[in-house]
C-alpha cells in the first residue's frame, strides 16, 4: 500500500516592501524657484509645477512594478477567499511575471524574489486545494483537469527556477489526477487506458491491452510477495481454463517493480509456475498503475468488448459471476 501525503505551500510568505524600499523619483539637490521673473512666467512655472503633481502618481507606478505586483498579489489572494480558483491562478501568474519585471531593476532585493515564487507556487497549489475538494465530493471528471493543469505549472515553475523545488506536490497531483481519471472513466464506463507493456516471459513480446478488443478482460494487477495474490492467481488461472478464450481473457500485470510495491519475492517466474497462469502476464510500470489507480493488491478491474471499463471487482471470491454478468448482460 502507497504511503498518502498531502502538498505543501512552499515557505515563501508575501514580504510587503518597506516604504523606504519603494522607487521614489529623484529630487535635484539645490533646486530654488525662480523669483526674478515676470508675473506671466511665475504663472507658467507654477502650471508645470501642477501638472507634474498630478501625473507623479502615474509616474510612481510606471518607475514601480514592484508596487503593482503586489496589488496583484492581494487580488489573486482575496479571487481565492471568493473562490474564484481558476481566476485567482491566473492572477498569480500575471503577479509573478510583474515581480520579474521588478527585480530586472532590482535583482538582490529579498521581498521581490519571496513574493515571484509565492506567485508562481500558490498558482498551481490553490488548483491542487480545489481539486482535492472535489475529488472528495466524488467530482472526478472536474477535479482531474485541474491536477493536469498544477502539473504543468509546477513543471514551468522548475524550468524557471532550474530545481524541483516543489517535487513532491507534483507527484502528489499525478497520482491524485491519475486517481480522479480513472475514477471519472469507470463511473461513466469510459474507455480503458490503454498501454503496451513487456511480456513477462522475456521471449521479446509485449503486451496490448486495445489488441485484445473483441473478449471481455478480466485485468489483474498483483505482486509476487503479496499473500492474497498467491491465492488469486491460481483462481483467475482456473477461470480462464473455465471459460476458453474466446470470448473472455485474463490478463495479470506485475507491479514488483513499481515504487510502492518493489518488494522482496521468490521471483516472478516461480510465482507464475506455482499459480498455473495460461494468460498473458505484462511487467508493469508507474504510468500504468496510476493510469488505474492502483493503490493496493490484488486489483482487478473488468473491461468489456469494446474496451471500455466497467467495474473493480472488490472481492476476488465472487470474480467468476462478475465475469458471467458482463460476458452474458
Amino acid at each position: 500500500m502507497r504511503q498518502g501525503w498531502t502538498p505543501q505551500l512552499g515557505d515563501c510568505l508575501p514580504l510587503q516592501m518597506k516604504q523606504d524600499q519603494r522607487m521614489q523619483l529623484p529630487i535635484r539637490p539645490g533646486f530654488k524657484p525662480l523669483v526674478k521673473a515676470s508675473w506671466t512666467t511665475n504663472i507658467i512655472i507654477l502650471s508645470i509645477c501642477v501638472v507634474s503633481l498630478n501625473l507623479l502618481p502615474m509616474a510612481m507606478a510606471e518607475e514601480n512594478p514592484g508596487d503593482r505586483a503586489y496589488a496583484t498579489l492581494l487580488k489573486a489572494d482575496e479571487l481565492v477567499k471568493k473562490g474564484e480558483i481558476e481566476t485567482a491562478s491566473a492572477t498569480y501568474l500575471e503577479g509573478a511575471a510583474l515581480y520579474e519585471q521588478a527585480l530586472k531593476a532590482k535583482p538582490d532585493e529579498r521581498a521581490l524574489k519571496t513574493n515571484r515564487l509565492y506567485c508562481l507556487d500558490k498558482s498551481a497549489f490553490v488548483l491542487i486545494k480545489h481539486a482535492d475538494i472535489l475529488r472528495k465530493e466524488e467530482d472526478f471528471a472536474k477535479a482531474a483537469p485541474l491536477y493536469a493543469k498544477a502539473v504543468a505549472l509546477y513543471e514551468n515553475v522548475h524550468r524557471k527556477l532550474g530545481s524541483t523545488r516543489f517535487a513532491n506536490n507534483v507527484r502528489y497531483a499525478r497520482v491524485h489526477g491519475g486517481d480522479s481519471r480513472f475514477q471519472a472513466g469507470l463511473l461513466a464506463h469510459g474507455p480503458a487506458p490503454d498501454f503496451k507493456l513487456p511480456a513477462a516471459d522475456a521471449a521479446g513480446k509485449s503486451v496490448k491491452l486495445s489488441d485484445l478488443r473483441g473478449k471481455t478482460i478480466a485485468l489483474e494487477f498483483f505482486a509476487t510477495w503479496c499473500p492474497s495474490c498467491v491465492e488469486a492467481a491460481p483462481a483467475l488461472a482456473r477461470i480462464q481454463k473455465e471459460l476458453g478464450d474466446e470470448k473472455f481473457v485474463a490478463v495479470g500485470v506485475s507491479l514488483d517493480k513499481v515504487e510502492g510495491f518493489n518488494r522482496r519475492s521468490g521471483g516472478l517466474e516461480a510465482f507464475l509456475k506455482a499459480a498455473g497462469t495460461n494468460h498473458p502476464v505484462a511487467l508493469g510500470n508507474d504510468e500504468v498503475a496510476q493510469a488505474y489507480s492502483v493503490h493496493s493488491v490484488p486489483s482487478i478491474v473488468l473491461i468489456d468488448a469494446d474496451g471500455n471499463l466497467v467495474k473493480r471487482v472488490e472481492d476476488p471470491a465472487n470474480l467468476l459471476k462478475e465475469i458471467k454478468a458482463v460476458l452474458m448482460p
